[in-house]
């Protein structure tokens, strides 16, 4: 191996649209829960009459608090299901469902079982595509898992390099 790209784990975690948050057992997608306040796009469909403003920090509100519940053990998994996809139907311009990504995400629970200590820290919020801090966090978090997966193999490589030279005779 002559190069490396240690920015990619960073930047999927909020720049894919798909694989933003790793495991060493591969990548989920993040729970997209963008803030009304703030958001642009939904800021100027309110002002023009398209949405009301209450209606949309309901669901926002909602589908927070449903993720929340669900990673507490108090709610079930259709009810996050059910308030994520309310709240992407109004903020997905582009008329997404992910609703079968978030239950893959969902029913494992990377967070609850990851080490590091962002998710130790953070838990769910790591997994919640929103705002710049935590999108930023889940990066640190994918750099984090990479590294713990370029650990492993680099000590498999050695390990196999070894039992080679102990094959043919070389001092190790």
């Amino acid at each position: 191996m002559r190069s490396l790209d240690s920015t990619s784990p960073f930047r999927q975690a909020f720049k894919d649209d798909r694989d933003n948050y790793y495991t060493a057992h591969g990548k989920y997608v993040a729970l997209r829960i963008p803030p009304s306040e703030g958001n642009q796009s939904l800021r100027g469909r309110i002002r023009a009459g398209q949405l009301d403003q209450r209606v949309v920090r309901k669901a926002e509100g909602r589908a927070l608090e449903a993720v929340r519940a669900y990673d507490r053990g108090t709610a079930t998994l259709t009810a996050a299901l059910k308030a994520l996809r309310e709240y992407e139907r109004i903020f997905d311009l582009k008329g997404r469902d992910r609703t079968e990504e978030y239950r893959s995400v969902l029913e494992v629970c990377p967070w609850q079982k990851c080490p590091c200590a962002i998710c130790r820290r953070w838990g769910v919020e790591v997994a919640i595509f929103r705002g710049t801090e935590r999108n930023k966090r889940r990066g640190f978090h994918n750099l984090w898992v990479f590294n713990q997966t370029m650990k492993e193999q680099i000590a498999g490589m050695d390990e196999i390099r070894e039992t080679e030279m102990e094959m043919i005779g070389e001092p190790v």
